[in-house]
């Protein structure tokens, strides 16, 4: 070995053994490495820095740095280096309070993924149908009445201890979670449970056609039949006034009547002034 070898091996030697250093100290210092970029270690306040460089990284207002020319988000080193979490470079970040500042391992972390192998949509006319198993409902009923469709949901799910049957099964807790509350959309549901829209709306159609399954197979089996619809038809507040007697008897909170309008008031008042005459 010549001379400028053993100078070649002793630089490197000495730039390991500052490495090395550089790695206990930052570990003392509460910093992890990062998994899938072992140059970089990031503490649990978003600090990244960058072993190569020998320095902290500046971090943007978007909360990313910039790595070999690329823009990588901090959360997503704090999930790599506190979590365990693979880098996922197409996925967005959930901040669990809400607050996009709050970038602790705590606070973060990816949606979940409710996709694979789920069916995506519900068939209305298959809804309608198990409805009609438990109720006698208009022939013109339609699912997309949401908050009455909701009440008659929330009453199959009782008798058929629905939960119960599938208290194990991933996502349960998110779908209670929507059913509970007659009016809660699908995007209230996923803020609450720090998971995306699109996965809530998984979720929540995949026990839908669970639900319609097991119906329809009951239905099949001659355990259940179509309620007949056999008096005349209902109007809305005829069915909201009915729901809200089973609320009320069960111990819910009813759901607000719609209000007359002046013209109906005065139908109304019309009718009386005429009945009144006829029997004086």
């Amino acid at each position: 070995m010549d001379k400028k070898e053993r100078l070649q091996k002793a630089i490197e030697a000495q730039r390991r053994k500052k490495e090395r250093e550089a790695v206990r100290d930052l570990i003392a210092k509460g910093f992890k490495r990062v998994q899938t970029l072992s140059d970089l270690f990031i503490n649990e306040c978003g600090a990244v820095y960058s072993l190569t460089k020998g320095k902290e990284l500046t971090r943007d207002k978007r909360n990313t740095v910039n790595v070999d020319g690329k823009r990588v988000n901090v959360a997503k080193l704090l999930l790599s280096a506190f979590s365990g979490e693979p880098m996922r470079e197409n996925s967005h970040i959930m901040y669990i309070d809400g607050n996009s500042s709050n970038i602790s391992p705590s606070n973060v972390k990816y949606p979940q993924i409710y996709t694979n192998g789920l069916k995506t949509d519900v068939n209305p006319d298959q809804l309608r149908d198990i409805i009609r198993c438990y109720f006698e409902v208009p022939p013109k009923y339609s699912v997309n009445n949401q908050v009455i469709t909701r009440m008659f949901l929330a009453e199959i799910i009782r008798k058929r201890a629905f939960y119960t049957v599938y208290s194990t099964e991933s996502g349960i807790n998110i779908f209670k979670s929507y059913m509970q509350g007659y009016t809660k959309n699908r995007i209230e549901t996923a803020k609450e449970n720090g998971i995306s829209v699109r996965d809530c709306s998984f979720v929540v159609n995949k026990f839908l056609n669970i639900l319609i399954t097991d119906i329809i197979t009951d239905l099949e089996a001659g355990k259940l039949t179509k309620q007949v619809y056999q008096t005349r038809p209902k109007t809305k507040t005829q069915i909201l006034r009915e729901v809200n007697e089973y609320l009320t008897a069960n111990g819910g909170e009813p759901v607000p009547l719609r209000r007359k309008s002046e013209k109906e008031l005065l139908k109304d008042f019309k009718k009386y002034l005429n009945d009144f005459k006829i029997n004086s």
